[in-house]
């Protein structure tokens, strides 16, 4: 998952206050960490529901709220895209990577990963106004994502595949939909 500034950036790029989006990306994200070293954010886990929240929670709580919660899980399911393209990436250099290659190996995930996602149920599932601003600012935030920094990308290819497969999922579905 792409840290909470990350998503607090794009978050306002698409007009929603930060304290909501911070609220949105706590409670999206807290019950998926186990444990905080900082205490206040520790605190605020255990105060928490200790499950992902629901299409129904985020609509009760207002158009803005599921709005920030459909782009958070956007932006989390790009950067899932592109850890496994990277891993993919990974099994065909097989720790032999160059430096010179690392251009061509950023560009490749950059493709694949707008590639995948263009393609994903998640997207299918999106409001209209989400899907355009996503699809509008795509290329930038494929740039942006952690996954694809440089140092990122040489790091894992030097070293070659990570063994764990990330499980796509859609958050949106809704039950009896």
């Amino acid at each position: 998952m792409p840290n909470w500034k990350f998503h607090n950036n794009w978050a306002e790029s698409f007009g929603i206050p930060r304290y909501l989006a911070n609220s949105v990306n706590k409670r999206e994200d807290m019950p998926k960490i186990e444990h905080f070293d900082d205490p206040e954010l520790q605190e605020q886990k255990e105060s928490m529901p200790d499950y992902q929240p629901t299409y129904e929670e985020m609509e009760e709580k207002g158009p803005q709220y599921l709005k920030a919660w459909i782009l958070h899980l956007a932006l989390d399911e790009l950067e899932n895209i592109s850890m496994r393209n990277l891993d993919n990436l990974a099994k065909v250099y097989d720790g032999e990577l160059k430096r010179n290659d690392i251009i061509k190996a950023k560009e490749l995930l950059k493709g694949a990963t707008i590639a995948n996602f263009t393609g994903s149920e998640l997207l299918r599932a999106m409001p209209g106004d989400i899907l355009d601003f996503i699809m509008g600012h795509l290329d930038d935030i494929v740039k942006e994502l952690p996954t694809l920094q440089s140092g990122n990308v040489f790091d894992v290819l030097a070293l070659g595949p990570n063994e764990e497969e990330a499980v796509p999922i859609n958050p949106l579905h809704r039950p009896g939909g």
